[in-house]
């Protein structure tokens, strides 16, 4: 494999990295879109959209924190 092929897998999937990172830290897809540069938001959505487990316990964390926080208020 050629110097510039092994560097553009790298970078691609360095890419592909730092998008799957942004896309769990801000659930908004079209976040993702504009930083990539997708002009198409099905294309990023195909790529990015899917949730594996560790997103789904994050997400009931969240919201779990969400109603602890809601009952303490209403407790207060």
């Amino acid at each position: 494999m050629g110097k510039g092929v092994r560097s553009g897998l790298n970078m691609h999937r360095a890419r592909h990295t730092f998008a799957t990172d942004v896309r769990r830290a801000h659930p908004d897809i079209g976040v993702v879109q504009h930083l990539l540069g997708h002009s198409d938001p099905s294309t990023t959505a195909g790529i990015y959209g899917h949730y594996d487990q560790s997103d789904l316990e994050r997400a009931m964390e969240a919201f779990a924190k969400t109603k602890r926080d809601e009952d303490a208020d209403e407790g207060a």
